[in-house]
């Protein structure tokens, strides 16, 4: 199953830890620093693992300030 890639903009930035945590636990997510956001990136499978990354970042106390679904360039969850 291909799933979707989405982009979630946050608030501010992540610390290094919480950038491993969420990379690690939701497979091929990337976390990149904009200027004064960060954007998380990755495949998702369904919307049950979606659900689970906004969840995450919810309970870590991080504002979601945009979400987009991307074209599926390739990446794999």
């Amino acid at each position: 199953m291909a799933g979707w890639i989405y982009e979630v903009e946050i608030a501010g930035t992540l610390d290094d830890e919480t950038r491993a945590r969420l990379e690690m636990e939701f497979g091929g997510v990337v976390a990149t620093v904009e200027p004064v956001t960060t954007l998380v990136r990755g495949a998702v499978a369904d919307q049950s693992g979606l659900l689970g990354l906004l969840d995450q970042l919810h309970a870590l106390g991080i504002t979601v300030c945009g979400l987009r679904r991307l074209p599926d360039v390739g990446v794999t969850p």
